[in-house]
This record gives structure tokens, sequence and C-alpha cells, in this order.
């Protein structure tokens, strides 16, 4: 797939994936003839992690060590689960935080109707 297709079927822009290439948070992308990106199905799988992780608040520094330990030689899967469990911890903190504020907001809309309606 083209670097535009990659940016349509994942709802990024073309600025984002080239850059996320350029931090090496996704492997080096492999060129055509005439220098085009060609994406795998392995590099549209990273790219769907990096992208979900960002989204749950995932630093460039984290993916950077997620894919460093991804990439070892070495068997790196205890570290990885770890670094996994450690984000999603975060979005569960994250996702709390969101229900209070929603809880809250909801309570004041209802009590607005009860004085404004």
């Amino acid at each position: 797939m083209k670097i535009n297709e990659i940016s349509k079927k994942y709802n990024l822009s073309v600025d984002t994936l080239r850059y996320w290439e350029k931090v090496k948070i996704i492997p080096q992308i492999k060129r055509d003839k005439n220098g085009y990106r060609i994406y795998s199905e392995e590099d549209c799988e990273w790219i769907e992690f990096v992208h979900c992780m960002r989204n749950g608040g995932a630093t460039i520094a984290y993916l950077k060590k997620y894919l460093s330990l991804a990439s070892s030689k070495r068997d790196t899967r205890k570290e990885r689960k770890k670094l996994l469990e450690k984000q999603l911890l975060n979005l569960k903190n994250q996702l709390h935080i969101l229900q209070q504020n929603y809880d809250f907001l909801e309570h004041k809309i209802n009590n607005w109707n009860k004085y404004f309606e």
C-alpha cells in the first residue's frame, strides 16, 4: 500500500505517518524504485498499534522503548507485557476521570432542566 492509502485507512495525515517514521516509532518503510513508500502488512500492524497507543495517551518515548524491545534479539515478551499493562492502567485511570466528569456534567444539565424549563 502507498502512503495515501494508509493515511485514509487509518485516518491519519501523511505528515503524521512521515513523522512517526522519522522519530522511529514505526520501522523504516521500504520504498519502490521511484522512492515511494510501500507499506507491508506488518507495517500496517505497527501503524495500527501505534495509532491505538497514541490515541490512548502513549508518548513517543514509550513507543520508542516498546519498538526497541520488540526488535531486540533477546526475549523481551515480559518487559513488553509490563509496558502494555502500565498503559492499560493509565487508560483505566483516564476512563475513571472521564466518567466522573461525565457524571458531573450530566447532573448539572439535569439540574439546569429542573430550574429553567
